[in-house]
């Protein structure tokens, strides 16, 4: 990890070297309209809609253009990215090292025709989402819901499992999630006879990321993550109870079972 950091921070400089600082006055219009784009094999969108506004997945934000540099006001504070316009596309550097690749396209039509959303809760606007992570002052009842509270509460890595799937929904305490999918199956083959003759396997894994938000209180309520296409899914939870007892490291999210490895405290 460190090396990988150490990889990443290199590249940043050389990125300052290589990119010629020039006029950036006819880059507005070279940027202006929408970018299908890719980073590590992470597919997003990208549309400056005007010398001040641009829209990431859909989400917008603030920038100013700078020569060969975005900068955009992100939850905590202005953050640089490099860029340089290509004949075939763009290229972003990330102040983490990242690169991503654009090419310009043509907006989907449904996408054209969707009106423009304010940004989701955990997005970081000026709705407060996520608060600060730490653990609550005093004790809580179950119908508690200040969004502390349920941040310290659902922070952490949720897991649910079958004899065959396993899904992972790691809940970040900066309002950023990841989560994964994993399937297999297996069986056997058999002659007409009935005599089994060999074995068959399949398996497959899905993952996905982008930011989460709650509302509700310690006992139920709603958890919904947008991915990084915009993609919105919505999760009712209840804590597991039986009779009068209930579990805290246990929620079932839209009636399957999950629990919680608290990964962050």
């Amino acid at each position: 990890m460190i090396r990988q950091m150490k990889w990443r921070r290199w590249i940043w400089a050389l990125f300052t070297l290589l990119v010629p600082l020039g006029s950036h006055a006819g880059d507005i219009e070279r940027l202006r309209g929408f970018w299908q784009c890719q980073e590590e094999g992470v597919r997003s969108t990208l549309e400056f809609a005007s010398a001040s506004q641009l829209l990431f997945n859909g989400q917008s934000a603030a920038y100013q253009l700078l020569p060969n540099m975005l900068q955009v006001e992100e939850e905590y504070g202005l953050t640089d990215y490099y860029y340089q316009l290509q004949e075939e596309g763009l290229v972003i550097l990330s102040p983490d090292g990242s690169v991503t690749y654009c090419q310009k396209g043509q907006k989907p039509a449904e996408q054209a025709r969707r009106p423009q959303q304010k940004p989701a809760q955990a997005l970081g606007d000026s709705s407060g989402w996520p608060p600060p992570y730490r653990r609550p002052d005093g004790r809580s009842s179950w119908e508690d819901s200040d969004p502390g509270s349920l941040l310290y509460k659902f922070a952490g890595r949720w897991d649910a499992a079958t004899s065959n799937t396993l899904h992972n929904i790691d809940l970040k305490p900066d309002g950023t999630f990841e989560e994964a999918h994993e399937a297999g199956y297996s069986g056997i083959f058999s002659d007409e006879g009935g005599y089994q003759t060999g074995n068959w396997g399949t398996s497959g894994a899905e993952q996905g990321a982008g930011h989460w938000s709650i509302q509700g209180s310690l006992r139920q309520g709603q958890i919904t993550l947008i991915d990084r296409n915009g993609n919105l899914t919505t999760y009712n939870y209840k804590v597991h109870c039986r009779g009068s007892e209930c579990y805290g490291s246990e929620y079932f999210f839209n009636g399957k079972l999950y629990t919680v490895n608290y990964i962050y405290r």
